[in-house]
């Protein structure tokens, strides 16, 4: 394997580009999280990876509880399989909650305040088909909680992570939280999580190196290179330009008869899922990407390489896209891309209205 061929091999591993996976909550299991902050992007990054589905689609596995919302990896939103939850913040609860400790000196959340808010929380949720975060926001100052600036993220992301509450769908940026006492109960051993985490990360996002799976994880190094050291012999180990990089062994994919284009959102786990995005992301479009990196960009994919970025403008029935170009595009690729387009548009249930091409150097 080349550098060249990283890119190439990653959109093989997370499956952009094979039909081989139908479902939301198989898709989101295969790649153990999927960062989802940004909450109609996030539903894209898995609507791209289905095809032929609908943002409504998505929607529907949420609120059946197939799929769930919740800070998890480096305490950033994620949607996980609900099977998964339970045993993934046992893994990286504990670690988070550490690292937030001074946080919580400061905003003045000591014990005794989180856990009366908690079990106000908790409460509030219980038996219900779920309750706004706006209506949270009102229990809690009803209950003579504060939650001044951001001690009300802080308290909602807290009893995400001891395990009483997670998010569904989110109208209107209004997220809708539930009980996680409904979810399947499913427990591993450390080491149990942390040999199933590895082997997942490296199945979906390979090739990848020791680096990139602590960055997208959130695990210490250690916990690391234990976790990788476990599944070591089920992954091929590739040198390439003095980094080890390690990947899912004998797999087979089937051949795509076009050249792979994609218009990912920001904060899709394509580039946030390596801490070096350098195989897609070359010196060039690094300084024309701003913020660098396509960390929060909306970026256009050929064969896994960023060559443009992408804005939508919805109105009424109708979206517009505006495509800003770092390189010309070939005829073929052009049709792809267009292809592309309008599989988001009916994603999204709008008709392209218009396409806006702008070139950048």
């Amino acid at each position: 394997m080349e550098f060249n061929d990283i890119a190439i091999e990653r959109l093989k591993s997370q499956h952009m580009g094979s039909d081989i996976i139908r479902s939301p909550a198989k898709l989101v299991s295969w790649l153990v999280a999927l960062q989802a902050q940004e909450y109609d992007g996030a539903k894209w990054s898995i609507g791209l990876r289905l095809g032929d589905k609908s943002d409504k689609y998505i929607e529907n596995a949420l609120i059946s509880k197939k799929i769930v919302r919740t800070w998890a990896n480096r305490g950033t939103l994620h949607f996980i399989n609900s099977e998964d939850i339970q045993w993934m913040l046992k893994l990286m609860a504990p670690r988070l909650i550490r690292r937030n400790a001074r946080r919580y000196r400061e905003m003045g959340l000591d014990d005794e305040t989180l856990s009366n808010a908690e079990t106000i929380l908790e409460e509030a949720v219980s038996g219900t088909n779920g309750i706004k975060r706006s209506t949270l926001k009102e229990i809690l100052k009803e209950n003579d909680i504060s939650i001044e600036g951001q001690r009300f993220t802080f308290i909602l992301q807290r009893a995400s992570l001891d395990g009483l509450i997670h998010q569904g769908i989110s109208v209107k940026n209004d997220s809708v939280y539930h009980s996680l006492k409904d979810l399947p109960l499913t427990q591993l051993t450390h080491d149990e999580a942390l040999k199933e985490i590895s082997k997942r990360y490296f199945y979906s996002h390979g090739p990848a190196t020791l680096k990139d799976f602590v960055w997208w994880s959130g695990l210490t190094v250690k916990d690391a290179q234990r976790g990788l050291k476990s599944v070591k012999s089920e992954l091929k180990r590739y040198e390439i330009r003095n980094k080890i990089y390690w990947s899912i062994s004998g797999r087979k994919w089937k051949e795509q008869a076009l050249t792979n284009v994609k218009i990912i959102p920001q904060y899709d786990d394509y580039l946030l899922g390596y801490q070096d995005r350098g195989a897609s992301i070359d010196e060039t479009t690094k300084k024309l990407l701003q913020p660098k990196y396509g960390r929060f960009n909306p970026v256009i994919l050929v064969n896994g390489t960023v060559t443009g970025t992408w804005k939508r403008e919805i109105n009424g029935n109708k979206v517009n896209f505006k495509l800003n170009h770092f390189r010309p595009l070939n005829g073929q690729v052009n049709e792809v891309l267009l292809s592309e387009i309008k599989a988001y548009s009916q994603f999204i249930d709008k008709e392209c209205a218009g396409i806006e091409n702008s070139f950048l150097r």
